[in-house]
């Protein structure tokens, strides 16, 4: 190269776009260069994505090294609702969002970071939900078996999925008015035999 295709070259870089190599091929974009395309913001100091998280949890023992990355995206897309997963959202500019941002086009202007002490603390407290958890679900299976036992003791002629039937209804031919007759019943309609 000369010395007039290296000021081409470096120009050409300064832009943004790719300097044309020896074969005619692109060469990267220099550094600090906008490429075209889908890219993600990049996040503010301090905070990381959270798979880099993941590998920080995993270099220090706490998460077992089968754990699959989707999952921490699992815990990004519901971070529940007790002890939810320490998430946020940047964008472009560095503002923190509690949730995604969408465009007019459809397409999430953000990116999901966590801070690497949150996660650890967090992902520390895992046992404690879980308990939590099989307390709750214990509570509402137990309240479940209240609410079955009260309506056997209620109708226990009733089978367990049956419906009441609504009040003043006649059921059977066997209720009998004020009179003594039978409801539903006509002159001469049950007469006795002789």
């Amino acid at each position: 190269m000369t010395a007039d295709t290296n000021t081409e070259a470096a120009a050409a870089t300064t832009d943004g776009q790719a300097a044309p190599t020896a074969d005619g091929g692109q060469a990267a974009p220099a550094t600090g260069a906008v490429a075209t395309g889908k890219q993600r913001p990049q996040l503010p100091e301090g905070i990381v994505s959270p798979i880099s998280a993941l590998n920080t949890l995993k270099q220090r023992g706490l998460a077992a090294q089968d754990f699959k990355p989707q999952q921490m995206y699992g815990f990004v897309k519901n971070p529940g609702k007790t002890d939810a997963f320490p998430v946020k959202h940047y964008d472009a500019q560095g503002n923190e969002f509690d949730q995604p941002q969408i465009n007019e086009h459809g397409i999430t202007t953000t990116r999901p970071g966590v801070k690497v002490d949150e996660i650890v603390a967090w992902w520390g407290r895992k046992g404690e939900r879980d308990i939590a958890k099989a307390a709750a679900r214990k509570a509402k299976a137990d309240e479940k078996a209240a609410k079955e036992a009260a309506a056997a003791a209620g109708g226990a002629t009733q089978p367990a999925g049956a419906h009441a039937a609504p009040a003043g209804a006649t059921a059977t031919l066997e209720d009998t008015s004020a009179g003594g007759e039978e409801v539903g019943a006509e002159e001469g309609q049950f007469e006795e035999a002789e």
